[in-house]
């Protein structure tokens, strides 16, 4: 008797949920279709049963999809996106459908059903409204089912944040997209080393809570992504949260006989009354400071192995260095590198602030044998430019830049050369 009451409850149940579901409209396919995102539906789509919202960090945009069922689980299989756009897709309670679109940065979008065709529910996908591209950085979007995610409150934006306009810069990242297009493509293998500075015990100039080793790791990363895919043959010298030390990073560089040497960092002041006015890329070769801004940046980054050095020691060595071609050829590097990393970055912030070409005696360079920069991507001690270092869109930024210098100088060479 217990039995049959306990079959006859779970019949009774799953009739309810059955009956539930047969006024549900049916997600039948997604596809991709000229910079917009289409769902199919089995009936029309009602305004009033679709409720969407935006979550952060990272950001995502979020649709609900009332009295609706996924048809089957591979509705995301084989699709794409641009501009590492990736979609989560789950039957988020037993008659509403979530769908998550999640972007490197934040993005406006339309969504709507046509008049004439409902059963079309069209999202305009990041960055590709109005404009078919083709991006050599494509991501695959990924297939997650079943995943259950609470909305979250909105948090108030702080008064550091940066209000970014929409259009200005969608229309210079796309004109800078082509240019990626009919980017410069070794016509040999070259060999470049990339050095994220700091790590470890080390946590390099701290900002806001946010650390420099962390914020340059990341940049590393994805420079040396795209680097490999136009050809580069790339070589790290830290992949992790670890620290090597100054003279082991270009012995290092040496050792795998590198065509280049590319140091990535982070700036800082120390004077707090400052912190707020002092910002802007810069990029480094070695050489003697001819400023007093110089100087004070190339000790700062240097801590690590001068402790043990005498002033004079230091001097006998530097001048011992500093002469020769390879000086002239870090030079134009760093030129090309500083130029293009603007390009990209005020694709994204217009009124990024040119730092310039600077000389400074790093210590990091000494040893390489080949040509070398020593980047500074921003002072994490700024607020406003802290903000966006944080952001991955504008970290990809100023690895697009970094790669396309190293191309426009490694192009300018082979015509020198010929």
């Amino acid at each position: 008797m217990v039995k049959r009451t306990s079959f006859l409850k779970a019949f009774l149940f799953l009739m309810v949920w059955t009956l539930g579901l047969e006024g549900a409209n049916h997600l039948k396919s997604i596809k991709v279709n000229k910079g917009e995102l289409r769902l199919i539906f089995e009936d029309k789509v009602y305004k009033s049963n679709v409720s969407t919202f935006v979550l952060e960090n990272p950001y995502r945009r979020v649709f609900d999809f009332k009295d609706t069922v996924i048809h089957n689980d591979n509705l995301l299989d084989k699709l794409e996106a641009s501009y590492n756009t990736r979609f989560r897709l789950s039957q988020y309670t037993k008659n509403s459908v979530r769908l998550v679109i999640e972007s490197d940065r934040a993005f406006k979008c339309s969504y709507y059903a046509p008049m004439l065709n409902a059963q079309v529910y069209h999202i305009a996908l990041p960055y590709t409204i109005g404009y078919k591209q083709t991006n050599p950085y494509n991501n695959p979007l990924k297939t997650v089912t079943k995943v259950v995610e609470k909305p979250k409150p909105k948090p108030k934006p702080k008064d550091e944040e940066i209000e970014v306009e929409e259009l200005p810069w969608y229309k210079r990242l796309l004109e800078g997209n082509k240019r990626d297009d009919t980017a410069y493509r070794p016509s040999k293998n070259y060999r470049v080393v990339i050095d994220a500075g700091h790590g470890g015990n080390d946590p390099g100039a701290v900002g806001g809570g946010y650390r420099e080793k962390d914020l340059v790791l990341s940049v590393a990363k994805k420079l040396q992504r795209i680097l490999e895919r136009e050809g580069y043959k790339v070589y790290m010298t830290r992949s992790d949260d670890y620290f090597v030390t100054l003279g082991n990073r270009t012995r290092f560089s040496n050792k795998r006989d590198a065509d280049l040497f590319v140091s990535i960092h982070a700036n800082a002041v120390g004077n707090k009354s400052r912190a707020s006015i002092v910002q802007g890329i810069e990029t480094y070769f070695l050489s003697k400071a001819r400023s007093q801004r110089a100087r004070l940046i190339a000790e700062k980054e240097n801590r690590a192995v001068l402790s043990s050095k005498d002033y004079h020691t230091r001097n006998v060595l530097l001048n011992d260095i500093m002469t020769g071609p390879k000086i002239i050829l870090s030079n134009k590097l760093a030129i090309d590198v500083q130029n293009s990393m603007l390009e990209y970055a005020r694709s994204l912030y217009p009124t990024t602030r040119d730092g310039g070409v600077r000389p400074a005696p790093f210590w990091v360079l000494v040893g390489a044998q080949t040509p070398s920069v020593l980047i500074e991507m921003g002072y994490i001690t700024h607020p406003h430019e802290r903000q966006k270092m944080l952001q991955p869109s504008y970290q990809m930024m100023i690895a697009k830049g970094i790669a396309k210098g190293i191309g426009r100088y490694l192009k300018n060479r082979e015509n020198e050369l010929d």
